[in-house]
């Protein structure tokens, strides 16, 4: 038994010191009991009063994941065992909708015993505060509780929980399988609140016009709202969409879920003050996650692994934090135009946008940006966040990279593609103070030597330099090796000697507190060294960091 059943050992141990220990008073009510094993016992006696018998438990909140249920304690609402009482079959064979739909209309704790229920149409509600529970999300039918929905029509949900019906129910402890037909969900609510789906594993396998876990619906009428209901320990693979929080629905906790598959695996759609804890995306066809049209929701240490997108989709969507969140090995689709961390669609409204922590891990190596931000996007706040791979940093528009980004902390120097003017803002009233970089090509010839213009303003002090061969360097004389120095103002030196291999990369941190940039048309020098002459074609890309001030605006 789980540590909760501690507590009532030591109940009966200090109830037995206690003068009013007695049988008119002895009366306990205790809730959320679970037993590993189904059995709850060794209720021991106190004198001559029992604390069993004086021991009321909750029914509904009884969690049964394997083994029978002991007759040690007593039920304080109904419980009713498909199989001995409506004569549900578990047989695999055997149509047990009837069966189970007639227990569901009765209400109360509703008790699937292990075995393989064939389901072929809807199992309905109909009871506020009813639970439906089997005895493990187990794919071997003699210990576990496993829904064989194969046979049910096209567009047909399996378990439904829709409105006063619906309200405060549980569905517990159940592995559902539904891999033939399309659309459908394998759990729907709807119009209701209170609700409860945990410990539920599956395969839906019916299509895009699928859903896993379906709370509420996409379209913009919000009648279906659900409100203040959890889905918990939920695991499931599936082609269509993971989890929906759909349109109106609020205040749901979405916690330890796991979806596979999918291209869509969790979705949230005009969808409001939600959280998702611990949940993970893994191998999707799509995005892991997507917000449209929602507002004041967060993933909070959740992942993403292999998806064929990206981490996060927002689409006009406002207040949306990520806090903690990793993501690893995504964009295996190879897009070169998305982020595969965080994307902010182009020409949405998406604004009051939170990167807390967190980081994105070997994305797909053609990937352009950890982190994209379309035109409109606004209010973009990034902290601590790590973007691992340079090349693959922070990109877009730049209007709000340079007006509604913010960076705090983390490896704030991973700067992405040659759109982004990021500038780390310091401002006054009249004028400011930034932080930005400069990213230019050049392409040898067939010399000795060629420049890199720069074009950094005069003024600037520069930070550090990164260089990286995009195509190989060749020579015509025998050629090796490369130098790379910044001329024209203050000198510095990038590399004496590098390679002529492709990605081959140089980073430098420069100290230039005492010498800023003196004259107009600095550039990067490229020699091949040895006295040697480059042969044309090869491209080198250089990044120049530095520091300027932001001129003052006339007095009034």
């Amino acid at each position: 038994m789980r540590k909760k059943l501690a507590f009532i050992v030591a109940l009966t141990f200090y109830a037995s010191l206690l003068p009013w220990a007695g049988a008119e008073n002895f009366n306990y009510r205790v809730h959320n009991i679970v037993s590993d094993n189904g059995a709850i016992t060794g209720f021991r006696s106190i004198g001559d009063n029992s604390f069993a018998d004086n021991l009321t438990v909750y029914a509904n909140d009884v969690i049964f994941p394997t083994g029978t249920m002991d007759n040690t304690y007593k039920l304080a609402a109904p419980y009713v065992d498909v199989k001995a009482k409506y004569g549900a079959k578990a047989d695999g064979v055997t149509d047990d909708a009837p069966a189970i739909n007639a227990a569901l209309a009765v209400g109360g704790l509703v008790v699937l015993p292990p075995g393989i229920y064939k389901v072929n149409s809807s199992l309905v509600f109909q009871h506020e505060a009813t639970t439906l529970v089997g005895y493990g999300a187990a794919l071997n039918s003699s210990n576990g509780t496993y829904l064989d929905f194969s046979s049910l029509p096209n567009d047909c949900t399996a378990i439904v929980l829709r409105g006063a019906a619906g309200k405060a129910g549980a569905v517990r402890n159940l592995y559902i399988f539904g891999a033939t037909g399309t659309g459908g969900s394998a759990v729907a609510v709807g119009t209701t609140s209170g609700v409860t789906i945990e410990n539920v594993h599956g395969t839906w396998n019916r299509g895009a016009t699928g859903y896993a876990v379906k709370l509420g619906d996409e379209s913009d009428v919000q009648d279906n709202a659900v409100i203040e209901s959890k889905v918990s320990r939920v695991i499931f693979a599936t082609n269509g969409t993971g989890v929906l929080v759909g349109a109106g629905s609020t205040s749901n906790d979405v916690s330890n879920v796991y979806i596979m598959n999918s291209p869509a695996a969790f979705k949230f759609k005009r969808a409001t003050y939600n959280a998702l804890t611990a949940c993970a995306a893994d191998s999707g066809t799509g995005w892991a996650y997507t917000f449209t049209n929602s507002s004041n929701n967060s993933l909070v240490g959740c992942g993403a692994e292999g998806n064929a997108k990206g981490l996060a989709y927002l689409d006009t969507s406002t207040e949306i934090s990520l806090i903690a969140v990793r993501g690893v090995g995504n964009n295996t689709s190879a897009d070169n135009t998305i982020g595969s961390y965080v994307h902010i669609a182009d020409n949405t409204n998406c604004y009051s946008i939170s990167i807390i922590g967190g980081r994105d891990t070997s994305p797909n190596a053609a990937t352009s940006y950890n982190i994209y931000g379309g035109a409109t996007t606004q209010g973009v706040e990034i902290i601590g966040y790590n973007p691992v791979a340079f090349t693959k940093g922070i990109g877009g528009d730049a209007t709000w990279m340079k007006t509604y980004l913010n960076i705090l902390g983390g490896d704030n120097n991973r700067f992405g593609p040659t759109d982004f003017t990021y500038q780390h803002n310091l401002r006054g009233t009249t004028g400011g103070f930034t932080t930005t970089y400069k990213e230019v090509t050049g392409t040898a010839t067939a010399t000795a030597s060629f420049n890199i213009s720069l074009g950094i303003p005069v003024g600037s002090r520069i930070l550090g330099a990164q260089l990286r061969v995009d195509n190989a360097l060749t020579s015509s004389d025998g050629g090796t090796a490369f130098s790379a120095t910044i001329v024209g103002g203050p000198t510095f030196d990038i590399t004496a000697s590098s390679p002529f291999d492709k990605n081959t990369k140089v980073s430098i941190n420069i100290d230039n507190s005492v010498n800023p940039v003196a004259v107009p048309g600095i550039y990067v020098l490229i020699a091949c060294t040895g006295g040697k002459t480059f042969a044309a074609g090869g491209v080198v890309r250089v990044i120049i960091y530095y520091e300027t001030f932001t001129a003052m605006a006339d007095a009034p």
